[in-house]
């Protein structure tokens, strides 16, 4: 974690998807000064349209936007693997690098990228992860403790349950951020 010391790093990622339908930008607008946003929508043809909007009102608002899964994508914003990139990336002096992973092997691979942060999922029952089995507390903090890198928990998430969350420095959620 020491290269990351001289920034905030934020603790609660709002990941967009589809089914925040309108109320995206509103839940945007709710999060604390300091949280961030990452950029899904991966098929979706408005997808820069939407990056705009969002890139304006995190501005605003002091939030961090990554854009997932897309390391061609231009702008002052970082990147979101939820595997970790087959090549090496270019990381500028304003990038941000997450990686999602789910168990052991997945994070030593990440481990090779030196991300700023890993989000560890699904923790709990979430419709992403719809029929898989969530990790439980016990799987998520043994990985936690191997991360070298804040642990963002993810997977049914919400402020509730990112408060009993022992090895979390903070939480990720789609539905837990709807308003």
């Amino acid at each position: 974690m020491k290269r990351c010391q001289s920034r905030k790093l934020p603790k609660i990622w709002l990941m967009s998807d589809p089914r925040f339908g309108n109320r995206l930008y509103q839940s945007v607008q709710r999060l604390p000064k300091g949280s961030g946003v990452i950029l899904r929508h991966y098929d979706d043809p408005k997808r820069q349209e939407i990056y705009k909007n969002l890139a304006r009102i995190c501005r605003r608002r002091g939030l961090m936007l990554l854009v997932a899964g897309d390391a061609k994508f231009r702008g002052d914003h970082g990147h979101y693997y939820s595997k970790p990139p087959r090549r090496n990336i270019s990381r500028h002096r304003k990038s941000f690098l997450i990686i999602s992973i789910h168990n052991t092997k997945e994070l030593v691979q990440a481990h090779i990228y030196k991300p700023d942060q890993i989000l560890i999922s699904p923790l709990y029952p979430s419709r992403s992860h719809d029929g898989e089995r969530p990790l439980g507390i016990l799987a998520f903090r043994q990985l936690a403790v191997r991360c070298h890198v804040p642990a963002i928990a993810l997977g049914g998430m919400n402020a509730k349950r990112a408060a009993i969350v022992k090895h979390a420095y903070g939480f990720a959620a789609i539905d837990g951020l709807i308003v």
